[in-house]
């Protein structure tokens, strides 16, 4: 019963990190993909904490190798655009 109980309570509480998808298109159309970069991570955090809520309620692990991997691989452009930009190359 208690088991059950938590699962519940994991469910409510990863219901809170939900993305707003809309909001991020209609900001990404209006820096001109810019903002592509944000919506990715925010995505990638709030999945990762609902997912980890949800993996913790069932006594599993809390992080995965992805939710790691996702920021080295996203840090990446984000460094070359901002070197490129204040290089005065864009």
């Amino acid at each position: 019963m208690e088991n059950q109980n938590n699962k519940v309570l994991a469910i409510v509480a990863a219901s809170q990190y939900k993305t707003n998808h809309i909001l991020h298109l209609l900001l990404s159309l209006l820096t001109g993909g810019l903002w592509i970069f944000v919506w990715i991570v925010v995505s990638n955090q709030n999945g990762s904490k609902r997912n980890g809520l949800l993996r913790q309620a069932e006594g599993k692990s809390k992080t995965t190798m992805f939710d790691k991997f996702i920021y080295v691989v996203l840090a990446a452009p984000v460094v070359l655009i901002s070197a490129l930009f204040i290089n005065g190359t864009i």
